[in-house]
Order: structure tokens, then C-alpha cells, then sequence
């Protein structure tokens, strides 16, 4: 949900199943969906098989118009999302362990950092701390992501192209 939102808020889709549609944010999704479950499976010796069909079983939920989930819901608590056990950094770190580069959990990292949805008062916080200390350093004191290291690089990298460019990939 989080790649969804902070991707789908980037291109100015009100709506989690519009995101979805998004021929740029798709790929991405399914490839950082790819990446966690490489990483789990890795990791934590799960059947990769029932981890595929919970995934298939996220899509379709995504899909779902009655559900009708706001991208800035989906957003919500970027700080959160980005602490480094959570859902993106620790999804990457542990694809990472698994010897993958996790270059599309990336872009929801990215795009965490990005998201500036001004009725959430925690991505508000969020804006305020990258402009006083840069993205790197809040990158480095939330996420635990060295700059410098692999990860960190695909983020900025991310990060920037988020803010420069209509096409990402």
C-alpha cells in the first residue's frame, strides 16, 4: 500500500486502484512486491508460494474500486513508514540480505520522502525536517540509510528523479 500511495500521490491520483492503473507505477509496484518476497523467503524460510498468492490476493484488493482507498490514506505517517523496521526499509533491508538491490522498494522510500500532503500534519514534519537538514541526513537519522551505501544511493536517486521528471523508469 505505502509504494502505492507515495507513488500514486507523485502523479496526482486521488485513488489507490487509479495508482494501480498507472503504467509508471505499476511495474514499480510489482517489482518492489518481487523484491519483498525474495527477501522474505530468503530470510525467513517462507513458502514462496503462499507469499505469491498473498500478493496476488494485495493486488486485487488494491484493484478494488468500491474500496476506494485515498492515495493520502495510503501515505499517511511517512516518519513511520520509513523507520528502518518497518514496511519499506525493512522490506529492503531484508531483500538486501537475500544479495537483491532493492531498486524498487527504493522508489517507495523515495517517495515517502517526498510525500508532502499538507493535511497530514506528520508528512508536514516530515517537508520541514528535509528543508532545514537535507534529505540525506534525514534519510541517515530516520531510515538508518547511509547516504553512501547502495540503498541510499537508489534512493536519492529516486528522490530526485521523483521531483524532475513525469517518467521514471
Amino acid at each position: 500500500h505505502a509504494v502505492l500511495g507515495y507513488l500514486g500521490y507523485r502523479r496526482k491520483h486521488k485513488l489507490g486502484y487509479e495508482a494501480l492503473e498507472d503504467p509508471e507505477i505499476r511495474p514499480i509496484l510489482s517489482d518492489a512486491l518481487n523484491e519483498s518476497v525474495r527477501g522474505i523467503v530468503a530470510h525467513y524460510h517462507a513458502d514462496e508460494g503462499w507469499l505469491r498468492a498473498h500478493v496476488a490476493d494485495l493486488l486485487a484488493r488494491f484493484a478494488n474500486r468500491v474500496l476506494a482507498d485515498p492515495v493520502v490514506r495510503l501515505g499517511r505517517d511517512p516518519l513511520r513508514k520509513l523507520a528502518p523496521s518497518d514496511r519499506l526499509v525493512g522490506a529492503a533491508r531484508v531483500a538486501e540480505e537475500a544479495g537483491i538491490l532493492p531498486a524498487n522498494l527504493a522508489w517507495g522510500i523515495a517517495g515517502a520522502l517526498a510525500f508532502d500532503a499538507p493535511e497530514d500534519t506528520i508528512a508536514v514534519q516530515l517537508r520541514q525536517r528535509i528543508a532545514a537538514e537535507g534529505v540525506e541526513a534525514v534519510l541517515e537519522s530516520v531510515s538508518e540509510i547511509r547516504r553512501d551505501e547502495p540503498l541510499g544511493l537508489a534512493v536519492l536517486e529516486r528522490y530526485r528523479l521523483l521531483h524532475q521528471q513525469a517518467r521514471w523508469r
